[in-house]
């Protein structure tokens, strides 16, 4: 008889979140060139960590891609807030801004774009999309991306 196999915990961020436990933590981006040692963590896109009692897929949830996107950031924090680990199979990593320090772009102001996956040697954008890239959308076996309509158009 084939035995299940015992739930496994998410690392994210540099945190290990074990099973049956949920936790914010921060994806530390690079620091910004003359600024004192340690200061990447002033850079650091905040995620919520949900890793369930039951085995089963990771599941990687990203909102405000560009920064602009306040419907989908707030039903993002809204998701993370009412999951409970004892009633979820797998894990769920969830961005609800995936901007530096959590931070929506300007009133009317869109984003500076990430181009994903990045590049650990490239310029310091590049940097910083390898390191969201690995720490989110790496080892998940879904990705969902929430967003909004483009100007002009209705959603």
């Amino acid at each position: 008889m084939l035995g299940e196999l015992p739930p496994r915990g998410v690392r994210v961020g540099g945190v290990t979140v074990a099973p049956g436990q949920a936790r914010a933590v921060a994806i530390a981006l690079t620091a910004m060139p003359g600024s004192r040692a340690g200061a990447g963590a002033d850079r650091a896109v905040p995620a919520w960590v949900v890793v369930g009692v039951k085995p089963g897929p990771r599941v990687s949830i990203v909102a405000a891609v560009n920064g602009i996107e306040t419907t989908a950031a707030r039903a993002a924090a809204q998701l993370a807030a009412s999951l409970a680990p004892e009633d979820l199979a797998g894990s769920l990593v969830i961005v609800p801004v995936l901007r530096p320090r959590g931070r929506l772009a300007p009133r009317g102001r869109l984003g500076r774009r990430l181009r994903f996956p990045g590049d650990v040697a490239g310029k310091r954008p590049e940097r910083d999309a390898f390191a969201l890239f690995s720490a989110v959308v790496v080892g998940a076996q879904a990705l969902v991306v929430l967003s909004g309509p483009r100007r002009g158009r209705r959603g």
